[in-house]
């Protein structure tokens, strides 16, 4: 699994990277209520997904290789939408490895454009960019990981090898260098 998420009714969601689909169990019985997902580039299809986050009823996958967000109804995982394309420009994406979502807001972590992108969720609409390669507080060395929590935004970074501290808007609050401890990846809050 490259990414999970619970919906706090007993539900697990799993992005199974390797086999390009997301899988919906329930946790007491450890049973497959339902599955999405096939290799391509077509509607509901995801190449090598990572990364999901759940809000309002909807499953947001980082559908990376196909550099888009894939959005799925978190009752039966019907594909409902995507949005992004290739690029590096505002609504554009590059390699989305991980998500976050709150309150109608999506925050999508770009591995190879080295920045975070907060998307209105219900519209995947660009509203902020977030970092670009570089080491200073509140830039970002091929982050891969993004946690919401308490208002805050934790990003940890592949090549970095650190846990950046920011807050929603993206202003840099601290800097948790963790040197030796290799690359690091997902988080969770």
């Amino acid at each position: 699994p490259a990414g999970m998420t619970t919906d706090g009714e007993g539900h697990l969601f799993v992005v199974d990277c390797r086999n390009h689909r997301v899988q919906k169990l329930r946790l007491d019985a450890g049973t497959l209520l339902a599955s999405a997902g096939a290799q391509g580039s077509g509607e509901g299809q995801l190449e090598f997904p990572q990364g999901v986050a759940l809000d309002g009823g909807e499953l947001y996958v980082g559908d990376t290789f196909n550099h888009r967000v894939s959005v799925f109804d978190a009752a039966d995982l019907r594909y409902v939408r995507s949005f992004g394309r290739e690029g590096h420009g505002a609504g554009e994406l590059s390699t989305p490895c991980a998500v976050a979502a709150s309150r109608g807001r999506l925050f999508v972590v770009e591995q190879t454009n080295h920045r975070l992108q907060l998307f209105a969720a219900a519209r995947g609409e660009s509203r902020r960019i977030i970092g670009g390669r570089g080491v200073a507080p509140g830039r970002f060395l091929q982050p891969r990981g993004v946690a919401l929590a308490h208002g805050l935004l934790y990003v940890s970074e592949h090549q970095g090898e650190r846990v950046q501290v920011l807050t929603e808007e993206g202003v840099p609050l601290q800097l948790l260098a963790l040197a030796g401890c290799g690359p690091l990846a997902g988080l969770c809050a």
